[in-house]
């Protein structure tokens, strides 16, 4: 059995990972995977058309802030292209 805490993302994982990634100097957008979709050949173009990364982080130079976005999911009905997450 996969224990699901290993291989998801949740909220709190991907905002530290992002801070981290953002402090030590890396500023490019960042798509978010969670190992399980690897693990099941979950890529770009799949043909379920499951969207192949959880979380998009965009990083504003000016400002210095960052946007961390849910991603569109296959299983929400009616919901947009992307959400952005709250803290």
């Amino acid at each position: 059995m996969i224990d699901k805490s290993h291989v998801l993302l949740s909220v709190f994982q991907v905002k530290e990972l992002e801070a981290t990634l953002r402090n030590i100097g890396i500023h490019t957008c960042l798509k978010y995977k969670p190992d399980v979709y690897s693990y099941m050949g979950i890529y770009r173009n799949n043909s379920c058309h499951i969207p192949p990364s959880l979380y998009t982080s965009d990083y504003n130079v000016v400002t210095g802030a960052s946007q961390i976005r849910k991603s569109a999911s296959w299983d929400h009905e009616g919901s947009s292209d992307e959400e952005e997450l709250e803290d």
